[in-house]
């Protein structure tokens, strides 16, 4: 059985084995390069928006 000081060399730190640090390098690129899509946007012109507190009792003056 190997001791874990072995595994861990001189510093002391433990670290993942090389194809466990080579597959999250791997994956990590593959996520960052990933084109990101853009935010929806939403948006309301005046009269739309004047709509939505609209109560429908308003008063005409002619």
């Amino acid at each position: 059985m190997v001791s874990l000081a072995k595994i861990s060399g001189s510093s002391g730190a433990w670290r993942a084995p090389a194809p466990v640090r080579q597959l999250y390098w791997r994956v990590r690129k593959a996520v960052l390069r990933r084109p990101r899509r853009d935010e929806a946007r939403f948006g309301y012109d005046l009269q739309s928006y004047s709509r939505n507190f609209d109560d429908g009792q308003q008063l005409v003056f002619a």
